[in-house]
């Protein structure tokens, strides 16, 4: 079968059809421009080739171009108005000039971030992984066809606090240092109103997150949810405070993804894959760019491996290193719990939103597995009681928990 070799592939040209390897696996994507990071991918695995289709399987409007051997690509200059329409959309409307800049940085962040990560593993590594609670949790209640009332005043969520978090986010993903100003002040909302009114946090940010759901949404509605957690097991301020300032930031490294990989509704390669995996790392990383005027440092280190951990199971299946439960901070924890339950109840590509009720019960059932931590599921079932959202929580053993419609 006729090839063309990896050394003519360029940043910027773009794939007409998709190519798989001989086991199926998925290489590159149609349509997506190659990057140099793909480029690298290719190289490191010693891809020397990629087939050529033969020009009757080609999509339409890609023969002409030198046949037959560059009608396999869509070359950068002939992706369209259309395209480059697309992508000033999702670079916000820049000008050429600041978007290749903007990629740029984005790339030197993204090659720091493995130095940054083992600079703060060794002062991660002296933190005490459990937090002490101020008082005993009082257990999930037995609770039978809740309607508990909630008054209807206007909760926390608006447009207009989380286009503050997607402007924060777009500042972080271009380099720049930002004021810890915004989360901080979100957070301190976040902490009130889970003070005085339990589950208003929750009901908000799911009831929000279904209406506008995009990465700044489902931050801050991860925050939410992870402060009412916190707040729900009796963990002191400052952990409660630690709880919502990792669930805000815990994604900020999605940022340095390409746009398609992060919403484009198809199947990603192994390549892109890895890349996903490493958004974690990128997120704790990015925290170095957070700074109070006239301090060096003032994101706490627990919510910085709260960040880097968000993802990690306790049965050792998350990522990005497997860890297991023991060695999983109590942050993480339950920002993981609040994280799962913000994705089950938003819409994705491939699978319209959870109801709250079916979402709980998935969260109950993963925590009664071993997969996600139990006292933050149990403390995230009795905010939605608390919430009035419909659902019966019954304890099933001394150690487990199950919801259900």
């Amino acid at each position: 079968m006729a090839s063309i070799p990896v050394g003519e592939l360029r940043p910027g040209m773009r794939l007409a059809y998709d190519v798989r390897d001989g086991s199926g696996r998925l290489l590159l994507a149609a349509r997506r421009s190659i990057t140099e990071d793909v480029l690298s991918a290719l190289h490191s695995r010693a891809v020397i080739a990629l087939p050529l289709r033969p020009p009757e399987e080609l999509p339409e409007g890609v023969l002409g171009e030198d046949v037959p051997r560059r009608s396999w690509l869509l070359a950068d200059s002939s992706s369209g108005q259309d395209d480059a329409a697309a992508d000033g959309a999702r670079e916000g409307i820049r000008t050429v000039q600041e978007a290749r800049e903007g990629s740029r940085m984005r790339s030197a962040l993204r090659r720091a971030t493995d130095g940054v990560i083992a600079h703060r593993s060794s002062r991660w590594k002296r933190l005490a992984l459990r937090v002490r609670a101020e008082g005993e949790m009082s257990g999930v209640r037995m609770v039978e066809d809740v309607a508990v009332g909630f008054d209807d005043a206007p909760g926390l969520w608006s447009a207009e606090r989380v286009e503050l978090v997607r402007r924060m986010f777009a500042r972080l993903a271009d380099g720049q240092i930002v004021g810890t100003g915004t989360p901080n002040l979100l957070v301190h909302e976040m902490m009130d109103e889970a003070g005085r009114r339990p589950g208003a946090l929750v009901r908000g940010a799911i009831e929000g997150v279904r209406e506008l759901d995009d990465l700044a949404a489902h931050a801050y509605a991860t925050a939410c949810v992870s402060v009412e957690i916190a707040a729900g097991m009796g963990w002191r301020v400052e952990s409660v405070r630690a709880a919502g300032l990792a669930g805000l930031l815990a994604d900020c490294g999605l940022g340095l993804l390409p746009w398609d990989v992060r919403n484009e509704p198809r199947e990603l390669t192994d390549v892109e894959q890895n890349a996903v995996r490493r958004h974690p790392a990128y997120s704790a990383a990015m925290l170095e760019l957070l700074r109070a005027e006239g301090e060096d440092q003032t994101i706490p280190e627990e919510v910085q491996l709260a960040v880097y951990q968000h993802h990690e199971r306790e049965d050792g299946t998350g990522y990005p290193l497997r860890t297991r439960g023991e060695m999983i901070h109590d942050v993480a924890r339950a920002v993981g719990v609040a994280d799962v339950l913000v994705g089950m109840v938003s819409a994705r590509a491939h699978r319209p939103a959870m109801d709250p009720t079916s979402a709980l019960a998935s969260v109950a059932r993963l925590a009664h597995a071993g997969t996600l931590a139990l006292l933050p599921a149990r403390a995230l079932a009795e905010a939605m009681v608390a919430a009035g959202m419909g659902v019966r929580i019954a304890v099933r053993s001394a150690g487990g928990m199950r919801a259900a419609a």
